[in-house]
């Protein structure tokens, strides 16, 4: 009885680092800024789009390590596929669900939703199976996130969808930037050129969370001017002080990291925070609590899950 419980626990730890759990909050957190900049964080839509989310990340989680088993027997042999604690067949199966139920959950939201969720799969395909290892697959696993917020976007209204949408903009730049740098994190020496792309990809996030937070208090409040002005302008100030200090921090401790794994890793845990700052910087405090309250799963997590 205890040896079948103990294979029972063995091989639900071994699905949950498969799909990797302890990365799945960062899924989450993209759609509820999405769903929060359309003011719809707290209703049964946002509930939907989080669950299509985790299916559809986890269902490429899975292809991912399903495509990469081979490579894996060599150089990751703790992954579940490559100690084959879980089948090759079986995770076959279970990502081919997992990604039909995640397009399939989409149709009760409407077809702009249906629409963005085939985007993510086909995205997740070929970034799995395709264009990975080539110079596009940055920018694919980029479209990726961004097509994530973009689905808690489709539960608004269409003329709030077309408004917050440059919000996705940081996002993707983040993501391009830190997974071109993660190709080069198993390597003994570090490259200049991988850590000019990622400090760029920070920098040019910071410049649009700031030109997204001026655009959104423009178009709430107008043109303000004389001294109605200037507690806003201040406020203005000290938020893009605030994210410059934040985005030099990080581009600091990527150079002087010695270790390019473990900044990588760090890099995207602050996915979590970046969305967050998204979200204040259209001024949605719930949605940058509710974004920042997925920390606690994250790092309670990571533990027991690799976020890479």
């Amino acid at each position: 009885m205890n040896d079948d419980r103990d294979t029972g626990v063995r091989k639900a730890s071994a699905w949950l680092r498969l799909v990797r759990v302890a990365a799945l909050p960062t899924a989450l957190a993209d759609v509820w800024l999405g769903a929060a900049l359309v003011g719809r964080l707290i209703s049964v839509e946002a509930l939907a789009v989080s669950g299509i989310s985790l299916a559809l990340y986890s269902a490429g989680m899975i292809l991912n390590d399903v495509h990469d088993v081979a490579w894996d027997r060599e150089h990751n042999a703790h992954r579940p596929l490559a100690a084959s604690e879980i089948s090759r067949s079986s995770a076959v199966a279970v990502g081919i669900i997992l990604l039909t139920l995640g397009v399939g959950g989409s149709l009760f939201l409407g077809r702009t939703s249906l629409a963005v969720a085939v985007s993510i799969a086909v995205a997740v395909l070929g970034y799995d199976f395709v264009l990975k290892r080539g110079p596009i697959g940055p920018f694919n696993m980029a479209a990726c996130r961004g097509l994530n917020v973009l689905l808690g976007l489709t539960i608004g209204a269409p003329p709030a969808i077309l408004f917050y949408l440059p919000a996705v903009l940081p996002i993707v730049t983040y993501v391009a930037g830190v997974t071109w740098l993660a190709r080069f994190e198993a390597e003994e020496q570090r490259r200049r050129g991988p850590l000019l792309i990622a400090t760029a990809g920070g920098l040019l996030t910071a410049g649009l969370i700031i030109a997204l937070q001026i655009r959104f208090v423009r178009e709430a409040w107008g043109e303000l001017v004389g001294f109605t002005a200037g507690p806003l302008i201040f406020l203005q100030a000290i938020f893009g002080l605030v994210i410059l200090i934040t985005a030099g921090t990080v581009v600091r401790a990527m150079w002087l990291a010695g270790d390019i794994r473990k900044v990588v890793r760090a890099l995207l845990l602050g996915i979590v925070p970046l969305q967050a700052l998204v979200a204040l910087a259209h001024f949605r405090t719930l949605g940058m609590v509710c974004i920042l309250g997925l920390l606690v799963p994250l790092f309670l997590l990571r533990r027991s899950s690799h976020v890479t």
